[in-house]
């Protein structure tokens, strides 16, 4: 529950006791079920008129969800996200096939998470920009994140949690993730030392054990799968079964 506006606590507190007064104090429910995600390794395209081909490959990542999680966000942002990302540089820059390219770790419930990396690419280009995915997603795993990539990267992760520190939706999404997870009470001002330590050696190996096993899987809704070597080809979301 978040609040914003010129409220008092004492009033949103009556507020919110109010809205849930129908609500048992406490409850015997069972622990939720495991999520069963797939990693089939295939590449889907849904062939629909569209202007621009849009990707998205990924895979479930094999971690658990620590204070040390920037250590796993610092490979994943060396990957994409930002424009001096490989992921970037391959798509954008050398094929000029997109504006950008977004990475990022996809929560499906509180302990679980995907690598999900997405673009919108020029139709005649987008054989080309799923093989330089796939192709620089195989080398990061293969040679691991360079010193120089991983120390612009932290410096990037420090300005970025000193700005949400300063804003108060951020502080409490922040907040908020502490508490889910159980995290020591020095978390969030213990942020800045931990990701100063995470060297190259460790921010690799963690890579290599939680980012998803190749091929990713992929799927990409274009005009036509011509050229695409795709492992189905649907119409419809609703043929999906069909791709099993």
């Amino acid at each position: 529950v978040v609040a914003a506006g010129p409220l008092g606590a004492t009033e949103i507190a009556r507020t919110v006791d109010r809205l849930f007064a129908d609500l048992p104090q406490a409850g015997k429910l069972p622990p939720p079920a495991k999520p069963i995600l797939q990693a089939p390794g295939k590449l889907v395209v849904l062939e629909r008129p569209v202007v621009q081909t849009i990707i998205a490959a990924g895979g479930p990542m094999a971690l658990a969800v620590t204070p040390d999680l920037a250590r796993t966000q610092l490979a994943v942002a060396a990957l994409g996200g930002n424009p001096s990302a490989r992921l970037w540089k391959a798509v954008r820059e050398r094929l000029g096939a997109a504006y950008g390219v977004s990475t990022s770790l996809q929560p499906v419930d509180l302990e679980t998470r995907t690598l999900v990396i997405r673009t919108a690419v020029a139709n005649e280009k987008a054989k080309g920009a799923l093989a330089a995915i796939r192709e620089e997603y195989a080398r990061l795993i293969a040679e691991g994140v360079t010193d120089e990539e991983l120390e612009a990267l932290k410096r990037l992760f420090v300005t970025s949690h000193r700005d949400r520190l300063r804003r108060a939706p951020s502080v409490a999404a922040n907040v908020l993730t502490q508490v889910l997870h159980h995290f020591p009470d020095e978390y969030l001002a213990s942020y800045e030392g931990r990701v100063g330590r995470y060297d190259r050696t460790a921010v690799n190996t963690d890579m290599r054990a939680t980012f998803p096993k190749q091929p990713l899987t992929a799927v990409a809704v274009a005009p036509s799968a011509d050229g695409f070597a795709a492992d189905c080809v649907i119409r419809s979301p609703d043929e999906l079964a069909r791709c099993d």
